[in-house]
């Protein structure tokens, strides 16, 4: 358990927490993950099943930073309500701020990435869109296209004006404002996508409108892989097939492009 100090979107800094995993006796410096969780208002998940990919990493010599920034639950109304209508703007930095802070500390250095899940995935866009810190992302069922999403999504309708903090108003224009779509253009990150083809909550839209949009921009390499028949929760929760070949793909892309590995997971090479 570490905390961070970091900036509070009001000119100010605050304390947050965080978990540091990594393996014991690992020299530093290591490659470092930061690992956004969903939400916003949820918090780090230490559990294993979602995490398979945190504990190959760890055993390759990384460290996972799983970080409780502003807008997670369990540190009061106010933290978590804070971020109701900037999203990106004000936990983005925090996460920035606790890499610097490991950084400094020497115990990561510039082989840092970027993934996360749901709003960890729209984070992970977001932030590929607004620096170049990172040296690769998996952006795994995201909200992309917040304007989309309000449609298609099983809880857009209610959840996005919520999260806007606009209820019940749905306020279309900082809805693109706060789209990493609108961004993600720009990115340099080798960014792989993972998505469930059947979800619901997070529909395929939200990482297909990016992937195009950054594929058509550039030369950034980035991948697709949507999933048959699994839905928002394929990462922990998919079928065995589909849980080892989303933690080798993540494990073969960080390696790959923080590492400069040549290692490919079973069955790369096109899309499931």
């Amino acid at each position: 358990r570490r905390t961070f100090t970091v900036p509070d979107g009001r000119g100010g800094t605050e304390t947050i927490e965080g978990w540091l995993i990594h393996a014991a006796g690992a020299p530093a410096p290591r490659p470092l993950l930061n690992d956004v969780h969903g939400g916003p208002a949820s918090h780090a998940l230490l559990d294993f099943d979602t995490n398979v990919f945190w504990q190959m990493l760890c055993a390759r010599g990384w460290s996972v930073l799983a970080l409780n920034a502003v807008g997670s639950s369990s540190y009061g109304d106010e933290f978590c309500d804070r971020l109701a209508g900037h999203w990106g703007e004000m936990d983005l930095p925090q996460h920035l701020a606790a890499v610097k802070q490991l950084q400094d500390e020497g115990v990561a250095d510039d082989r840092v990435a970027l993934c996360g899940k749901s709003y960890g995935g729209y984070l992970s866009a977001w932030g590929v869109g607004h620096t170049d810190v990172f040296r690769a992302a998996i952006v795994m069922a995201p909200v992309g296209n917040i304007e989309t999403h309000y449609g298609t999504s099983d809880g857009g309708y209610y959840a996005d004006p919520l999260y806007l903090g606009t209820p019940p108003h749905f306020d279309r224009r900082l809805a693109r404002a706060l789209s990493p779509l609108q961004h993600i253009a720009r990115a340099t990150t080798p960014t792989l996508f993972l998505q469930g083809k059947e979800d619901e909550r997070c529909p395929k839209c939200q990482s297909e409108e990016m992937f195009v949009a950054l594929c058509r921009a550039g030369e950034t390499p980035t991948e697709l892989v949507l999933y048959p028949d699994e839905g928002h929760g394929f990462l922990g929760e998919g079928g065995p097939a589909c849980r080892m070949d989303a933690a080798e793909r993540i494990v073969a892309w960080l390696t790959r492009h923080v590492e400069g590995a040549s290692e490919r997971p079973h069955g790369e090479g096109a899309p499931a």
